[in-house]
């Protein structure tokens, strides 16, 4: 019998690893849309169509059926990306009955995985869930400025209200004032500070991108002296190749920094400003001359 030592080791994470990409792969069967689309209630529905947007621009879904069957066809819809849509309609009874999974497994893959919707949907989301219906008629009227007498009725959801408001370019993801604004004026402070918070986070994963660009590049600069006389020398060097004048053996000169400073050009000559240079003795810089 062979011994527990002797046994091959297993590499669980290549395992996990592997179980988690068999279940990203795996394109859900027409069965399970079916079953998702009947236990969906309409408002449900409406959040869902919402939510995938961004994901399927260029189709027009009539249903939910519709817009996950799209999402089988190219590739989109696998259990990860099922389990997200179920988490953010909160129907966690279909992600255990459906999926298998309890809560705290899709929490576990949102954080890992890309999310198949952005933010910002979420966003928008989440404020709709927390208006009732007269802050919902509320901001209709007050869109009226922006968006004329009529254009939406008074009955609309918020959902649809963001609809109309994205036709005219009015609300975006990076525009979000308009809605803000509003939010202040019928005094969803709460809400409004939802918005506060996508915007800085937004703008922090801009400003790490940035920083991360900045450190990959050289801290070089054109106004170091040394770079310039390096320059110098490279160009004078390649000034004798063109005009045929054999390499002459160079020996070093000693020359005081007030008198280099003629051979520097002014522009981009630095003087040593710190108070330890003043002290310093004579510096000295070596110099080739032919």
């Amino acid at each position: 019998m062979q011994s527990v030592a002797s046994w091959p080791s297993v590499d669980w994470t290549r395992l996990f690893l592997l179980l988690f990409l068999g279940m990203t792969l795996y394109r859900m069967s027409a069965e399970v849309i079916h079953q998702v689309e009947e236990a969906l209630d309409e408002d449900e529905k409406e959040m869902l169509l919402f939510l995938c947007r961004d994901v399927a621009a260029d189709v027009v879904p009539l249903n939910v059926r519709d817009l996950l069957d799209v999402l089988r066809e190219r590739g989109k819809l696998s259990s990860v990306s099922l389990a997200e849509l179920l988490y953010r309609v909160r129907r966690f009874d279909l992600l255990k009955r459906v999926l298998k999974m309890d809560r705290l497994t899709a929490e576990a893959l949102l954080h890992r995985h890309p999310h198949l919707i952005s933010d910002y949907r979420v966003l928008l989301m989440e404020i709709g869930e927390g208006l009732d219906k007269s802050d919902v008629s509320s901001l209709i009227f007050l869109m009226r400025d922006y968006m004329g007498r009529g254009k939406i009725a008074k009955d609309k959801s918020f959902l649809d209200l963001v609809i109309e408001l994205e036709k005219l370019n009015l609300v975006a993801p990076d525009h979000l004032d308009l809605l803000e604004k509003c939010l202040r004026n019928i005094h969803r402070i709460d809400l409004k500070t939802k918005i506060q918070k996508y915007k800085q986070s937004a703008q922090g994963v801009e400003t790490n991108y940035v920083n991360a660009l900045q450190a990959s590049l050289p801290n070089l600069s054109i106004k170091d002296p040394s770079y310039n006389l390096r320059l110098q020398n490279g160009r004078s060097k390649e000034h004798r190749l063109m005009m045929g004048q054999p390499d002459i053996q160079r020996e070093p000169v000693k020359t005081s920094i007030q008198e280099s400073e003629a051979f520097l050009p002014q522009t981009f000559f630095r003087k040593p400003s710190l108070p330890w240079a003043m002290k310093s003795s004579v510096s000295y810089i070596s110099l080739w001359k032919i």
